[in-house]
């Protein structure tokens, strides 16, 4: 039974490890975030920033890049060509360059430009990401430059790729739209799980509170289970688990609750059958509620 009331960032680090001589001496963070939002009007044009460090002691090179940014729950995680999802506002960005050099120890802002198109029917979210990601390639190991180790070596070289979450909403037009998508009880060597996926049906990016309240067959509120907040943007979808392995055998209704920041609140009861339900020992306790997602 579904209720319906209205009351009212990555880090998408994109680790890459390959085999190969070089050692990677570049030590970049992102000091910003991993999602900048802004709130534009058709025509507009704007300037944001990206701040990044450079900890190590020599110079290094960073790389700006363009992506779109989509997450399914079936589909995973996908990062296309730039410009090429429905809502993808790449086109609308412009790095204020593509390759910036950081002096040992230096902060700096990567500053980029949004220039929103002049249309009247933009309305919601639009999304993509900038990748930023030390250029390593050509730096060797010291010992190997200087001549001190002779022969062939393999070594690992770790890359990281920020994806910064540029995201834009046409002033306060759109909404958000929260559907149940589907539910499954997983049962796993004692283990009970309930698996709830949601999806974001409407036009604007939301960031909703979830909770399961669970109640016995009687009635009685025995328990509340809160869930993450996350990042959903339009048609994209999260998976949800919350852990009811502490439960006893029984009969339980279990209500779980979507507060759509104050907007909307969206609800669906499960009837969950633990009739033959081993309960773990208290010595071994299950883990929190868990979520398989790309972003929050």
């Amino acid at each position: 039974m579904l209720l319906r009331t209205k009351p009212h960032s990555l880090c998408l680090a994109l680790a890459l490890i390959a085999l190969s001589t070089l050692s990677a001496h570049a030590h970049v963070t992102v000091l910003s975030g991993l999602s900048n939002s802004h709130t534009v009007q058709p025509g507009q044009s704007i300037t944001g920033a990206i701040t990044v460090k450079n900890h190590s002691t020599e110079g290094v090179e960073v790389v700006l890049t363009q992506n779109d940014y989509f997450f399914d729950v079936e589909e995973g995680t996908r990062y296309p060509e730039a410009d090429s999802l429905p809502r993808s506002n790449a086109g609308w960005l412009q790095p204020e360059s593509g390759r910036v050099l950081l002096e040992p120890g230096e902060t700096r802002p990567l500053n980029y430009s949004i220039t929103v198109p002049e249309d009247s029917d933009l309305v919601g979210t639009f999304w993509s990401v900038i990748m930023v990601e030390p250029d390593t390639d050509g730096r060797f190991d010291p010992a190997v430059d200087q001549g001190e180790l002779t022969g062939p070596r393999m070594g690992i070289q770790t890359k990281i790729r920020y994806g910064i979450q540029i995201v834009t909403n046409i002033g306060t037009t759109g909404q958000s739209d929260i559907s149940f998508r589907d539910r499954e009880l997983i049962r796993d060597n004692g283990t009970v799980l309930l698996q709830v996926d949601l999806q974001n049906t409407g036009e604007r990016m939301t960031r909703p509170v979830l909770w399961a309240e669970i109640y016995a067959e009687d009635g009685e509120k025995l328990k509340r289970i809160q869930g993450r907040r996350l990042r959903m943007y339009p048609e994209t979808s999260v998976r949800h688990r919350f852990n009811l392995t502490e439960l006893d055998k029984g009969i339980y209704h279990v209500l779980v609750i979507v507060d759509d920041d104050g907007e909307d609140v969206f609800a669906a009861r499960y009837r969950i059958d633990l009739s033959d339900h081993k309960k773990i020992p208290s010595s071994q306790p299950p883990a929190e509620e868990q979520t398989d997602n790309p972003s929050d």
